[in-house]
């Protein structure tokens, strides 16, 4: 008779429970430390710009405006690389290790997250923008185009609880966070629509968001029909 496997002990379960709880830990404190970082970052560009423009109440627009773009590129190319993890096309990419294109995604977390951070800090250091402590974080109560506003934070923070979901696996059933990291789509929707209908020099900047709007969309969908394509009986037959 083979042995019966034996369940793991007390001692290695807490061991186990430490050493997660350790990371977690650890990798809060990080978060924590770059986006305090990048506040800071903000609040003393944004006084250096003052002191060097001409005009000094251009420099938090400017500053906004800038990190604003890049938090969303950042996050476009984050969900992009999201979509390559589970793309069934991921095979034929041998670029890079499965564990460097997830740190790599981490990475790009990271960055999108102190990128926004600073697009916060110097949109309410902006007295002339009218969106304010409240406004940033508090839907609708922005002064400066409320509804387009309201859907950046309301996106953000569909981003925060799908970014914290994959992080703490929060969800039903072993791979419950998933279905909620899926959102992150919707978040993106959201922040797009944001940046489209918030921002003041958004025509000139039109090609740009409808490219990454179409090439995020077709990314998607060719992951959905291969996807749907893999489980088909007949095709799994006539491989």
């Amino acid at each position: 008779m083979l042995p019966k496997p034996q369940s793991p002990s007390n001692d290695t379960l807490i061991d186990e429970y430490e050493e997660e709880a350790h990371s977690l830990m650890g990798d809060l404190f990080t978060l924590l430390i770059v986006t305090a970082n990048a506040i800071g970052i903000g609040y003393l560009l944004t006084i250096f710009e003052s002191r060097a423009l001409e005009q000094a109440k251009m420099a938090p627009w400017l500053l906004a405006r800038a990190s604003g773009i890049t938090a969303y590129l950042l996050f476009w190319l984050l969900a992009m690389t999201g979509i390559l993890l589970s793309h069934p096309w991921k095979h034929r990419f041998k670029l890079l290790h499965p564990v460097t294109r997830m740190r790599f995604h981490t990475l790009l977390a990271i960055f999108t997250l102190s990128f926004t951070s600073i697009h916060i800090m110097t949109i309410i250091l902006d007295s002339y923008a009218n969106v304010g402590l409240v406004g940033a974080f508090i839907p609708f109560r922005s002064g400066y185009r409320p509804l387009a506003v309201a859907l950046g934070t309301i996106g953000l923070y569909a981003a925060l609880l799908t970014g914290l979901s994959a992080r703490l696996r929060i969800g039903l059933g072993k791979r419950g966070w998933l279905n909620i990291h899926r959102f992150s789509v919707i978040s993106l929707g959201l922040i797009w629509i944001h940046a489209v209908f918030a921002g003041t020099d958004s025509p000139a900047l039109a090609y740009m968001y409808l490219a990454t709007a179409l090439a995020l969309t077709a990314f998607a969908y060719s992951r959905y029909t291969a996807q749907r394509k893999a489980r088909d009986p007949r095709v799994q037959r006539a491989n």
